[in-house]
């Protein structure tokens, strides 16, 4: 069973702080007051290598995108997707970088992987040397004009058993320096995370994993179900409210400072959330919103080779491409020539 909170008791944000979390504190900041009034789909998708050059020089490269239709446009623009893969290296990281994210009403799925070499170790002077190669991907939908009404129940209260599934996926695998082979003042990191929450009219569900491999050893966490959920929703006859769902994505080979890090870090929702319907609703009831929500959403359809939206999805998130880039707002930030 879910593990239930009230709505304000649970961050928005189950992300281990890294490099990148700055970055994503500014983008909530900036986008939240937008997020409110209306339904709309989003992604968040931010990577790159940061680091030092061989003389203690800073060396970085960000990428990332902010992709958002709301309101009238999601009639023409029913899915959101965007992706991107980095291959590149610097003085003291070489590796891949690579986010992807799908999303529509009721449905999202989202990937982050990192396989990189990290060495920090040395450099040509004394000074610090650190490099991380880092990404995180965010996505989600809100409909804020669910209403269900029924034959003489105006205002009066009910209740539903909203269903759905989530299937997450996560791997930390590599090597790093060893505490006893290491200064106290190195360290290095392999790192992913991924956290899950679904807002139903007064009704919160949460879930978070991550896992660690460090010099210091490894750990993880999971609170995340297997299989389909249940929950009991209230809501009032004729009355509007809100159903919102996001999942938070994130992968880190790091090696600050001084440090040295290898392997792979992936933080993925292979299967998806995917909304399943509402049960136990009266007779005659009717529900209206963006979607039909007494309904399963729909799975979002593309071609395998991600040049459209008329088949069926294909593997590992290769299909994805931007469905809906002439409604969204795009920024591309600090695109240096370390990737390609």
């Amino acid at each position: 069973m879910p593990v239930l909170y009230p709505e304000a008791s649970r961050p928005l944000w189950g992300l281990r702080p890294s490099l990148t979390r700055p970055v994503l504190a500014l983008v909530l900041l900036l986008t939240a007051p937008l997020c409110l009034a209306e339904p709309y789909l989003e992604i968040e998708y931010y990577g790159g290598r940061f680091g030092t050059d061989g003389f203690g020089v800073p060396d970085e490269d960000v990428f990332g995108d902010d992709l958002r239709v709301a309101g009238e446009d999601l009639d023409a623009f029913p899915v959101l997707a965007t992706g991107d893969t980095r291959t590149g290296s610097m003085f003291s990281a070489t590796g891949d970088i690579h986010g992807q994210a799908l999303v529509s009403m009721g449905y999202l799925r989202g990937i982050t992987s990192v396989g990189a070499a990290v060495d920090a170790s040395a450099g040509v002077l004394t000074e610090p040397f650190f490099g991380a190669l880092d990404v995180f991907v965010n996505a989600r939908f809100q409909d804020d004009t669910v209403v269900i009404n029924a034959p003489g129940l105006a205002g009066q209260a009910g209740s539903f058993t909203a269903q759905f599934s989530v299937d997450m996926n996560m791997l930390v695998d590599g090597f790093v320096l060893p505490e006893e082979a290491v200064d106290l003042n190195q360290d290095a990191m392999l790192f992913a995370s991924a956290d899950f929450r679904l807002d139903i009219n007064d009704v919160t569900v949460s879930y978070e994993a991550w896992h660690s491999l460090d010099n210091f050893g490894s750990g993880s966490f999971d609170d995340f179900p297997d299989g389909a959920v249940q929950v009991t929703v209230p809501f009032v006859f004729g009355a509007p409210f809100r159903i919102r769902g996001r999942i938070g994505l994130n992968a880190l080979v790091d090696a600050s400072p001084q440090g040295f890090a290898q392997g792979t870090a992936l933080a993925e929702f292979p299967g998806s959330f995917r909304w399943q319907g509402m049960e136990g609703l009266p007779a005659g009831a009717t529900v209206q919103g963006v979607i039909d929500w007494s309904q399963p959403a729909s799975v979002p359809e593309t071609d395998a080779d991600g040049s459209g939206n008329t088949s069926g999805g294909g593997g590992a998130f290769g299909w994805l491409l931007l469905l809906a880039l002439p409604v969204m707002f795009w920024r591309r930030i600090a695109m240096g020539a370390g990737f390609s």
